[in-house]
């Protein structure tokens, strides 16, 4: 008997992880002031890429945030130096004996208090409201900020057609994919024999077609998505260039003293596919998003043809659901009256050392962005004189230092294989309608899928929290704590930083 239609089950939302990170924005100075540095910021090496994140909602908040507590500052250190004066006054009173002054001035003391404490207390409770928004409201992330300028929303908005990665020299050996996560497989699968022409029906040899690795980039891209039957599958040719080599490539690098571009023309990504050099490799990129963001399975495939050989080098990364650093926002959940005393409290304890430090907040944020723009015009002259070579690469992205491994469950080992293994299987169908669309035999071809397949897509096996996992069905361990490659000031935990610089 048929069954009937069945109830709907909860889902996370799919803008989930870009919620989080705008949220901890707010509730975070540390990772605002990091948000902006690597987004919005002057500067000249690449940007990492926000895999699965609405980089331009983030952008806004963390804006947002910043002139909250910008505002919050200059307003306390006013009251500062009221309250000093008032001091002052209270102390040259008592001394010359008028008592009723110094009186009045005592009660104006209490009040600067209290007046900062309501500075203090406002910008507390804006912050958590967004929080609480972003959590629960049914309005998008976008919405709930204001646009920030124009000119810096188009470049953001650039990114979501990035088809040029510059990578640091730092990162080369280990990780030039920056931004993807922890790698789950390396390998370069065993060349096929593409001189054999394939036979027609009544058993002659066909005249092959010629094809270049940029023309099978280009096929398996545009057949990928439906091969692999993942919906919402991201494939994009992209080159990948070392952050010294930037330079030399025409059209990346505009302006020596800027930032590279993130898209430039499609003749030289083909020609990173067909003539790679080192250093300047096109790579077919293939990106899975699981349920809500909180897992992300790219891979990196490159097509090698050395006539009459073909073979592919697949490397395969995870991110893992954001660390628990980004998990505070969940934590202000509480019934309305609750969280009213709970701003209060917070209010209460941190009102003091914010009041007492305002001044000289303000004055290291002025220092900092004083001493980050000469160190930048500094190499900025010497890259105008020639001076040196600069390295315009990144080492890793904001989303990926958010992440943890520690995070990733049952359910998100499960999904990252089966994502990997619905796209080798894709990029193994791909690859053999395209030789025979070329009339080229697949014997070869045929014989190795199933090995292929079996050897590449069983990658989480024994305890992961120590570990990277490699191909061929083992795990790798590494020396140490896992981290993000490239490191990163985030590394998805919470941070350790004074209990001040914790509450807006």
């Amino acid at each position: 008997m048929p069954i009937g239609p069945l109830p709907s089950l909860p889902k996370f939302r799919t803008d989930l992880v870009t919620r989080r990170l705008c949220a901890t924005a707010h509730l975070d100075p540390w990772f605002t002031r990091e948000v902006l540095a690597e987004y919005a910021e002057d500067g000249l090496q690449a940007v990492g890429l926000p895999v699965g994140v609405n980089v331009i909602a983030l952008v806004r908040h963390a804006r947002l945030s910043e002139s909250r507590l910008l505002r919050r500052d200059r307003a306390l250190a006013a009251l500062l130096a009221l309250l000093l004066a008032l001091l002052a006054t209270v102390v040259l009173s008592l001394s010359a004996g008028r008592t009723p002054v110094a009186t009045g001035a005592l009660a104006g003391v209490l009040a600067v208090f209290a007046a900062a404490l309501v500075v203090v207390h406002r910008a507390l409770w804006s912050a958590w409201q967004l929080a609480l928004e972003l959590g629960d409201g049914q309005q998008s992330a976008l919405a709930l900020a204001p646009p920030v300028d124009p000119a810096l929303e188009q470049r953001l908005a650039s990114l979501k057609r990035v088809n040029l990665v510059v990578y640091h020299e730092s990162v080369a050996a280990q990780n030039p994919f920056v931004g993807s996560g922890w790698r789950i497989s390396e390998t370069v699968w065993t060349p096929i024999n593409v001189g054999r022409p394939a036979k027609d029906a009544a058993g002659n040899p066909q005249t092959p077609i010629p094809f270049t690795a940029a023309d099978l980039h280009g096929q398996v891209a545009r057949r990928i998505a439906k091969a692999s039957g993942l919906d919402g599958l991201s494939v994009r040719n992209r080159l990948y260039v070392k952050g010294h080599f930037v330079s030399q490539l025409p059209g990346a690098l505009p302006d020596p003293t800027q930032r590279p571009l993130s898209v430039i023309d499609s003749d030289w990504v083909k020609a990173g596919a067909a003539q790679p050099t080192s250093g300047l490799e096109t790579y077919l990129c293939l990106r899975a998003i699981g349920e809500g963001g909180k897992v992300v399975v790219s891979m990196h495939a490159r097509a090698q043809l050395n006539h009459p050989l073909l073979t592919w080098e697949i490397n395969a990364y995870v991110l893992p659901p954001l660390g628990t650093r980004f998990l505070r926002p969940n934590r202000l959940v509480a019934g309305p009256l609750r969280l009213r005393f709970r701003a209060a409290e917070d209010a209460l304890r941190t009102t003091p050392g914010l009041l007492f430090g305002s001044a000289r907040a303000l004055l290291r944020r002025s220092l900092d962005t004083a001493s980050g723009a000469r160190a930048l015009e500094k190499t900025r002259r010497e890259i105008r004189k020639g001076y040196a070579s600069y390295d315009y690469g990144t080492t890793n992205s904001l989303r990926e230092r958010a992440a943890s491994w520690t995070q990733m469950g049952f359910a998100e080992r499960r999904d990252a294989a089966t994502y990997f293994k619905l796209m080798v299987q894709a990029v193994l169908s791909s690859t053999q309608e395209f030789l025979e669309a070329h009339r080229i035999d697949t014997f070869d071809l045929d014989a190795q899928q199933q090995q292929i397949i079996t050897t590449q897509t069983t990658i989480f096996n024994g305890n992961i929290s120590q570990s990277v996992i490699g191909g061929a069905n083992n795990v790798q361990n590494n020396q140490g704590p896992v981290a993000p490659p490239g490191g990163g000031s985030s590394s998805g935990q919470q941070s350790g930083a004074a209990a001040p610089a914790a509450t807006p």
